[in-house]
C-alpha cells in the first residue's frame, strides 16, 4: 500500500478509538462516516480518473485489517461502501451519473437486498420477481435481513426476471431508490452489530427503469460474484484485526492485573489460551494474504480462497474474543468493547456465508468429495 494512502487511513480513524466504538455502538457512527467520506476513502478500489484512490484488492484488504485494529467492526461500513462503489463503477448501467461520486464521498449510501427467508442460503432460490412493462420493470416480493435499508438511500435489489436456465441465470439487480411507491421497510431486532439496522423490505409493485441495473438483465450474478468474493476476504481481514485488538486488551490486562500477590499473566492457565489465540490469528492473516495470489476476484479459485480465509478468520477471531472475555473476567462481561465484539463476531458464523456452507464448498471443491447441497 502506498505510504500516503496508509497515512490517510490512519489519520482518518486515528481520532476514533475504543471509547468511541463503545460509546457509539448503538447508533450509526456519523462522525467516522463523514471523516472517511471527506477523504474519499470509499473509493479505494476506483481508478483515480474516476475520482477514487486507485488501489488494488490487496491494499484494500490490508486497509481493512489496519482500520479494524482501531475501530473493530465499524470497519464493516467501510467495506460495504467500497464494494458498492466498485459495483457501480464496473457494472452500473443506469442514468444517475452522480451516483458513483456520491457513494465515494459518502453522500449516498446503498444497501444490498438479496436474502429471502424462503430461499435461505440458496441465493439462486430467489422468489421476488421483476415483470417487464414497457420501459420499466415492476418488482414484487420480499427481501429479508437487509442491512441499513432504513438509513440508506438506495437498494441494489436482486429479483428473478427470467427462467432459471442455469444455476445463476435469470437474476437481475435493480437500483431502487428509497421512498419509491410500493417500497415498504420494517425493522428486525437482533443480537449484535448494534450500529447497523436490520430490515425487511417489501416490494409491492415497485416500478424501476429497465436501465437501472447493476450488470445485465437476467445475468446479474456475473457482476455480483467478484464483489461478493472481495467482500468475504475484506471481512476476513476485519475479523483478524478486531480479534487482534481484543487479544491486545486481554494481554494488557494480564500484564497489569495482580491477584494473590502476583501478575495475572504469570499463570500458564492465562498464558496458553492467549498464545494459542495469537498463533491462530497470525495463521488466519497468512491465509488472507495467500488468497490475494489467486488473481481475478470473479474466478472460482479466488472465491474458494476467500471462503477458506473467512472461515478461518471467524474461527480465530471468535476464539480471541472469547479468550479476552475470559481473561478480563467480569470486566469483559459488562458493557464495553469486549462484550460488544463478542456479539458482533458471532454473526459471521452465519453470514455472509455460513460455516456449514463454507465447509461444504471446501469439501467439494478442494477435497473432491461429493456435492452435499
Amino acid at each position: 500500500m502506498k505510504k500516503e494512502t496508509l497515512e490517510l487511513i490512519t489519520d482518518a480513524v486515528g481520532s476514533f478509538d475504543l471509547d468511541y466504538f463503545a460509546l457509539n455502538h448503538a447508533r450509526f457512527p456519523e462522525e467516522m462516516w463523514w471523516t472517511l467520506g471527506k477523504r474519499r476513502l470509499f473509493g479505494l478500489l476506483i481508478p483515480e480518473e474516476k475520482g477514487g484512490l486507485g488501489l488494488g484488492v490487496g491494499d484494500f484488504v490490508k486497509s481493512c485489517i489496519e482500520m479494524s485494529e482501531r475501530v473493530l467492526t465499524f470497519t464493516y461500513l467501510f467495506i460495504a461502501q467500497n464494494l458498492i462503489a466498485l459495483l457501480l463503477y464496473s457494472s452500473y448501467r443506469g442514468s444517475r451519473e452522480e451516483l458513483l461520486e456520491d457513494v465515494i464521498t459518502g453522500r449516498r449510501r446503498v444497501s444490498m437486498a438479496l436474502y429471502e427467508r424462503g430461499a435461505g442460503v440458496d441465493a439462486f432460490g430467489i422468489e421476488a420477481v421483476g415483470q417487464e412493462r414497457g420501459e420499466r420493470y415492476v418488482l414484487r416480493g420480499k427481501k429479508d435481513f437487509v442491512t441499513n435499508a432504513e438509513l440508506n438511500h438506495y437498494l441494489v435489489t436482486v429479483v428473478r426476471t427470467g427462467e432459471r436456465t442455469k444455476k445463476s441465470g435469470g437474476l437481475t439487480a435493480f437500483v431502487v431508490e428509497k421512498g419509491s411507491p410500493g417500497l415498504e421497510i420494517g425493522r428486525v431486532k437482533k443480537m449484535g452489530l448494534d450500529f447497523l439496522t436490520l430490515n425487511n423490505v417489501e416490494l409491492n409493485g415497485v416500478e424501476v427503469e429497465k436501465t437501472e441495473t447493476v450488470g445485465e438483465i437476467g445475468n446479474a450474478w456475473r457482476s455480483l460474484i467478484g464483489a461478493f468474493n472481495v467482500d468475504r476476504l475484506a471481512l476476513a481481514g476485519m475479523l483478524v484485526g478486531s480479534g487482534r485488538r481484543a487479544l491486545w486488551l486481554a494481554v494488557q490486562h494480564a500484564k497489569e492485573r495482580r491477584t494473590f500477590g502476583r501478575v495475572l499473566g504469570s499463570n500458564q492457565a492465562i498464558q496458553f489460551p492467549l498464545a494459542r489465540a495469537h498463533v491462530k490469528l497470525d495463521a488466519a492473516e497468512a491465509l488472507v494474504f495467500r488468497s490475494l495470489n489467486e488473481g481475478d476476484p470473479g474466478s472460482i479459485e479466488f472465491g474458494l480462497a476467500a471462503i477458506e480465509s473467512l472461515y478461518q478468520s471467524v474461527e480465530a477471531s471468535s476464539e480471541a474474543v472469547d479468550v479476552a472475555l475470559q481473561t478480563l473476567g467480569g470486566q469483559g462481561y459488562v458493557e464495553g468493547p469486549i462484550e460488544m465484539l463478542y456479539r458482533d463476531v458471532r454473526y459471521y458464523k452465519l453470514g455472509p456465508i455460513s460455516e456449514e456452507m463454507s465447509l461444504s464448498a471446501i469439501a467439494e471443491r478442494t477435497l473432491g468429495l461429493p456435492r452435499s447441497f
